[in-house]
């Protein structure tokens, strides 16, 4: 927007300053600027688009690939600790805690527990849930292909208020791959470092945006001259055109 605003009162002000006639021997060159100018904006967005839509799919496909294989980590981890078990009481809720807060210091990730009906069991940030910020059931969409279609694994988009992050899903079973529940890794950091890249990206672009213009100003001007001087020459000389007096030739 800021691009498309500076593009626009640019061309106003050429448009308004090729009134004046002692603008209009000017008029060419604005005209060439401002050609120069609006397909540098044209290509500027277009690669910008489809700069910011490859890096938000490679994003997407390296964060996912990330998850599922420090998923597959803590899964082994979390299977190779319970199982001996074959549901967890009330009073394993505590060990369970304990263990899910060792995971999410080792792997740097909020690690949650669900049991098959959805529901919470136990969280390495218990807070976030205390205070209501996220609601103690497992998401629709996971709840409907981890549970309801017997799948293993899931991944998916979801969101606390406005912040939109990735979060994984996969089952944990015990020694007789009996399930005891669903693990979840919620991705925080995901779109955090995702605006960072996307606003390396823009600076950059900005920057060369900026060089652009400043030589399609250069260059609009001079190639202005080299098609204006002909034309100024030939003009000078039509006007001098009389009707029966020899006329001089014109030499370009």
């Amino acid at each position: 927007y800021i691009f498309l605003y500076f593009y626009l009162l640019l061309l106003g002000f050429n448009i308004c300053s090729s009134e004046s006639p002692l603008t209009k021997k000017q008029s060419l060159s604005a005209q060439i600027k401002n050609s120069l100018i609006g397909l540098l904006f044209t290509t500027f967005a277009v690669v910008g688009i489809f700069g910011a839509s490859f890096m938000k799919s490679r994003n997407d496909r390296q964060q996912v690939n990330f998850l599922e294989e420090k998923m597959r980590i803590i899964t082994t981890e979390f299977s190779s600790e319970y199982k001996d078990y074959n549901a967890f009481s009330a009073q394993d809720i505590a060990s369970v805690q304990q263990l899910l807060s060792k995971l999410a210091e080792i792997h740097s990730s909020d690690v949650n527990l669900y049991n098959s009906k959805g529901n919470l069991i136990a969280s390495s940030r218990p807070e976030i849930f205390q205070y209501k910020l996220q609601y103690e059931k497992m998401s629709a969409s996971a709840f409907d292909f981890l549970i309801a279609r017997n799948h293993s694994r899931y991944t998916n988009r979801e969101a606390i208020g406005d912040m939109e992050f990735l979060s994984a899903y996969a089952s944990v079973t015990n020694g007789q791959n009996q399930i005891l529940g669903y693990i979840n890794l919620p991705n925080f950091s995901n779109q955090q470092e995702f605006t960072q890249q996307f606003a390396g990206l823009i600076v950059g672009m900005l920057n060369l945006f900026v060089i652009l213009i400043l030589l399609a100003t250069i260059s609009s001007a001079f190639i202005a001259k080299k098609i204006t001087d002909p034309l100024t020459i030939i003009q000078n000389k039509m006007s001098k055109v009389t009707i029966g007096n020899e006329n001089e030739k014109i030499e370009l």
